[in-house]
């Protein structure tokens, strides 16, 4: 009976052990290092129209950025975004808080010469950010553009 109770006591204590070492594996595994990562190689597809963050706006929530037209023609831009992180070297997405979502489809025009701001709020698609090195990605279009043939926009911030 002595001899059964010291089995089973060992094979509980061998079978926490084991689970034990399972979790140490994944906690040494740096947050973020399975994401996905970025689809863009460089940090802006176009000069015609700059993206900058307006001083003081970035907050772990939302940021508000400016769009800068430089060209005679109209852009156009709209809700859609992409949200990345600096993992080591790497910029890498940053995965959405829920599953199904969708952005309005609406297209806002950015005139000729022109500069226009756009508050974004992101908590409801990716939460509440922690410290690190983020981008945010937004694409904008010729409004004569007969296929939408976006140009990729990139902004860098810190939180």
């Amino acid at each position: 009976m002595q001899k059964l109770l010291a089995l089973l006591l060992c094979l509980v204590l061998g079978m926490s052990l084991l689970s034990g070492c399972g979790d140490k594996a994944a906690a040494q595994k740096p947050k973020g290092e399975d994401w996905e990562p970025s689809k863009f190689a460089s940090n802006n597809d176009s000069e015609d129209v700059i993206l900058t963050v307006k001083e003081g706006s970035v907050s772990p929530t939302g940021i508000t950025v400016i769009f800068q037209n430089n060209t005679d023609k109209q852009y156009l831009y709209g809700e859609y975004m992409w949200l990345e992180k600096r993992i080591g070297n790497e910029w890498k997405q940053v995965p959405a808080v829920i599953e199904n979502y969708g952005f309005a489809d609406i297209a806002y025009i950015l005139e000729p010469k022109a500069s226009r701001e756009m508050e974004i709020d992101w908590e409801w698609l990716y939460g509440t950010l922690e410290a690190g090195e983020y981008r945010l990605v937004k694409d904008v279009f010729p409004a004569e553009a007969e296929e939408y043939s976006p140009s990729y926009l990139v902004v860098e911030f810190t939180l």
